[in-house]
């Protein structure tokens, strides 16, 4: 009994601990790596990572070239996105209606310069199936003072914690690209 409570409370305190190293480390990565590979990941890959993945293809690089995938933890591949979320994301100019889910593997985990999770439970799998993947890892909602840490995962939930969530992802997003574009020209200076 107590060494089950000395797990639990050992798992939970490396949790916290990821996630205030999450806030404390972003712009810091994002700066050192200057990526321009990204792998946006979320557990089915069916919502959060394939909005991500597609809202930022359609933002502004202005002389940014990256590529970005996105992919999940979800045994079963090749899933579609709900009808209701393809058509609401068609409102932010993300067409998902051809998007089929995919399996994190450690060939897309080494092909990435970073690796955008949504939340704790992303970090806890990812660890497990990497945890050198870890050293590229970026909290998508860490990014912004305007977004919780962790974006949770909408799927089962209500309408307007569907809405919110897909807003907290763009607002995210928007700073993260914005970010990767002044650590690039900090560079080319």
């Amino acid at each position: 009994m107590l060494l089950d409570f000395i797990s639990r409370l050992s798992g939970w305190l490396n949790y916290r601990l990821a996630r205030f190293f999450a806030q404390y480390t972003c712009n810091t990565r994002l700066k050192r790596i200057r990526p321009q590979k990204i792998l946006v990941m979320c557990y089915g890959n069916i919502y959060r990572s394939p909005f991500v993945e597609y809202y930022l293809k359609q933002l502004p690089q202005e002389g940014l070239s990256l590529q970005i995938k996105s992919a999940g933890f979800h045994e079963n591949e090749n899933r579609q996105s709900a009808q209701a979320h393809i058509t609401y994301c068609k409102k932010w100019a993300v067409d998902l209606s051809d998007h089929r889910s995919k399996k994190v593997n450690n060939s897309l985990l080494d092909w990435a310069d970073i690796v955008v999770i949504m939340d704790g439970h992303n970090y806890k799998m990812l660890k497990m199936l990497d945890p050198l993947a870890t050293s590229k890892l970026i909290w998508l909602g860490s990014i912004s003072n305007k977004t919780p840490s962790e974006i949770s995962d909408p799927y089962g939930k209500s309408e307007e914690t569907y809405r919110e969530v897909i807003n907290q992802l763009a607002v995210a997003s928007r700073e993260m690209i914005e970010k990767i574009k002044f650590y690039s020209k900090q560079t080319n200076q």
